[in-house]
């Protein structure tokens, strides 16, 4: 179901990796990352790949009405926080405390969007709606210290304006194809 904040712009990306079930990628169980990797090795991306399967997942599985891309791809939002918490966050993330869902994306670099159409939303420059492959340049930012976090709190203004149209950023960072 596609809602009119919440548009499926662009068909999965084509890459050349085989794509982890989720079963493997997202069962806390598992002794291997997504990448098949020890967990440590791609501990780094975890977060931001699950996020984007989950968004991926959205209007696939009917939670669209509950979290999803907003329009132009380099946005998302969670519209329904109690259903997110209850249905999705279990499924996707194994937990259902939405602070720590915020603090993941806060550790990963996403902004929240302050200002504009997409307000409430959640950006990054490397995550974009069908470009999975862009999750591996997202990295976890280092623990802040006490001066650093009071620096913090004075936090700037985000606007969707900040963020560029799908259109050009499709172009500059199309998925590396492997070569043989």
């Amino acid at each position: 179901m596609i809602h009119s904040h919440c548009e499926t712009m662009l068909p999965p990306a084509n890459t050349t990796a085989a794509k982890p079930t989720r079963a493997a990628s997202f069962s806390s169980g598992s002794s291997t990352s997504s990448a098949g990797s020890s967990p440590a090795a791609s501990s780094s991306s975890l977060f931001p790949t699950k996020l984007h399967a989950m968004l991926e997942a959205a209007s696939r599985e009917g939670f669209d009405d509950v979290v999803c891309w907003l329009h132009g791809g380099t946005t998302f939002k969670v519209m329904d926080i109690a259903r997110f918490t209850s249905d999705v966050m279990p499924k996707y993330f194994n937990q259902r405390k939405y602070k720590s869902f915020l603090r993941q994306l806060n550790l990963y670099g996403f902004q929240r969007i302050h200002h504009g159409p997409h307000k409430g939303g959640y950006a990054h420059k490397f995550f974009l709606q069908g470009v999975p492959a862009l999750c591996d340049k997202i990295s976890k930012a280092a623990p802040k210290g006490k001066h650093e976090l009071a620096r913090a709190s004075h936090r700037r203004v985000v606007s969707s304006d900040n963020y560029a149209p799908m259109s050009m950023l499709s172009e500059a960072f199309e998925a590396p194809v492997a070569s043989e």
